[in-house]
């Protein structure tokens, strides 16, 4: 019994060893795929008041959570797109990045050890004569310099993460939006129920444009539902596409898309059907066989009668 017993707990030793090894290698693995040039900011947005003539103060989180430490820079830069897809642009200058030029750093260089946060201030130092309504720019915080793993390696990392500032003046604003496009095709011969559209911002502040898609069997409940918010920079148009990416091969639905912005409401609802072409090619054959069939029994029948006189 006793030898049992002695057996029993060295086998249950055995397996605690032999698990404890096993995840040992695992952690390590983890911590060796790590970045070791990692940023994080917090916020990820501000959205500011200002007035003209005036300083303001402010400030965000910059975070090492790489497995090395380094040094990271500040800058500011336009936020601006450059098409309709709203491809973002961070050297396009307008009149709405004029804020770019305003903003300043206490110190434009820190440095940060793993697992550090620095607090970064900056200002807003805003000029007498402004021009009302929005202002928009990017506040980037980017690795650089010291970083061990590039002074052995040669290979140059780096994380760059931005702030983004959507600033509002005082004046004479407004928000005038536009719907250029409105598409809800009702017929798929192939791929994803598609809905977009496309909408104009002719003012000088941004707004935010909704979008919503339902889609419904001919009976029953919702089965897909995607909402959507994205804002508008002033003098820009942009398009905005929503799929269902299960869309099945075969069907007929109820789809509802809706778009409101500032001045803009439309909600539409259309039966939408989807067929393959080769369903469209097997009933074409199939209504084109039974044409054939019903006139040659017709003219068999006709044949038949004309006998039956004679």
């Amino acid at each position: 019994m006793k030898n049992k017993l002695i057996l029993t707990l060295g086998l249950l030793l055995g397996v605690f060893c032999t698990s404890a090894l096993l995840l040992t290698p695992v952690s390590a693995e983890d911590e060796q795929t790590k970045p070791a040039v990692w940023l994080q900011i917090s916020p990820v947005s501000k959205r500011l008041a200002l007035e003209p003539g005036t300083t303001h103060e402010d400030s965000f989180i910059v975070e090492n959570v790489g497995s090395e430490d380094f040094t990271f820079k500040v800058y500011a830069s336009p936020y601006s797109v450059t098409n309709e897809d709203y491809n973002l642009s961070f050297t396009n200058e307008n009149k709405f990045t004029q804020i770019t030029r305003w903003i300043k750093f206490d110190q434009t260089q820190y440095e940060l050890a793993v697992g550090e946060q620095q607090i970064v201030k900056f200002y807003i130092e805003v000029p007498e004569d402004v021009p009302a309504g929005g202002q928009y720019a990017t506040i980037f915080a980017e690795s650089g310099g010291k970083n061990t793993s590039m002074q052995s390696s040669g290979i140059k990392t780096v994380s760059r993460v931005g702030l983004v500032i959507y600033a509002n003046l005082p004046g004479e604003t407004n928000q005038t939006a536009e719907l250029l496009d409105y598409s809800l095709p009702r017929f798929y011969l192939t791929g994803n129920i598609t809905a977009s559209s496309k909408i104009a911002n002719s003012g000088n502040t941004d707004f935010e444009g909704r979008y919503r898609l339902e889609i419904r069997p001919i009976i029953g409940d919702i089965i897909y539902e995607k909402d959507e918010v994205y804002s508008l920079l002033p003098e820009t148009e942009r398009r905005v596409e929503m799929l269902w990416d299960q869309t099945p091969m075969l069907g007929l639905f109820k789809v509802k898309y809706s778009v409101t912005a500032p001045d803009i409401s439309r909600d539409e609802t259309r039966l939408v059907l989807i067929v393959p072409i080769f369903v469209i090619i097997i009933t074409l054959l199939l209504l084109t066989f039974i044409t054939v069939w019903i006139i040659i029994t017709v003219k068999r029948r006709k044949g038949l009668q004309s006998k039956i006189r004679i």
